[in-house]
């Protein structure tokens, strides 16, 4: 991350919203699934998460190993470093919503 600052800086308003919408579409995708193996409540949350976190991790591995462009590392970071606090904050929402009261 360090050694491409500059690349990630001039990408930024590029990179973010595709990411985001990368990170929606996975989301998506997640939660498509665990309504359709009708999960209970305590395993949506994870099983729909795990689709994008899983994905990020595959597409890094294409990207690096198969394709020898270790560039797009930083990308991944930067997907990564979007993701917490999304994921986070949609925990913190998913609690509240399921707390009686």
């Amino acid at each position: 991350l360090v050694r491409q600052r500059e690349h990630l800086a001039s990408i930024w308003a590029e990179a973010v919203p595709a990411l985001l919408l990368l990170l929606a579409a996975g989301l998506g995708a997640g939660m498509l699934w665990a309504l359709l193996w009708r999960l209970p409540h305590a395993e949506f949350l994870p099983v729909a998460v795990t689709f994008p976190v899983r994905n990020v991790a595959l597409a890094a591995a294409v990207a690096t190993h198969m394709f020898g462009r270790p560039e797009f590392l930083s990308i991944f970071a930067l997907y990564f470093l979007l993701e917490v606090p999304v994921f986070l904050l949609g925990a913190r929402l998913w609690r509240a919503a399921a707390t009686p009261g």
